[in-house]
């Protein structure tokens, strides 16, 4: 003879709430990951204006080369993750930051 069913499993499964749903991905991480999507972005229009102004005759050196893609592609990477990276690392530097509890004192350095 099998055990019965208990009670708690023939309930219905609370409704989710599909416009919130829980994040399983830390905070930091998500404000690291804002800040680099706002730095590449940056980085791609800083790109596409030194091309589109043609600063130091790069759309013409780009359009007179044999590989003209090659050369988009790392312009445009290497600003997109130099910005990127910069975007991240001045978002943590501008963190608050908790300061040390002083009202403890050690008997030692009175």
């Amino acid at each position: 003879m099998s055990d019965p069913i208990p009670p708690s499993s023939l309930e219905p499964a609370p409704p989710q709430d599909y416009r919130n749903p829980p994040s399983g991905t830390p905070p930091m991480l998500r404000f690291l990951a804002l800040n680099l999507g706002i730095g590449v972005g940056v980085g791609i229009g800083f790109a596409a204006l030194v091309v589109i102004a043609n600063i130091g005759a790069l759309k013409t050196l780009i359009a007179g080369a044999e590989n003209p893609w090659l050369a988009i592609f790392l312009l445009y990477f290497m600003c997109a993750s130099t910005f990127g990276s910069l975007a991240m690392g001045a978002a943590v530097m501008s963190l608050p930051y908790d300061t040390p509890d002083n009202s403890v004192q050690d008997d030692d350095h009175t």
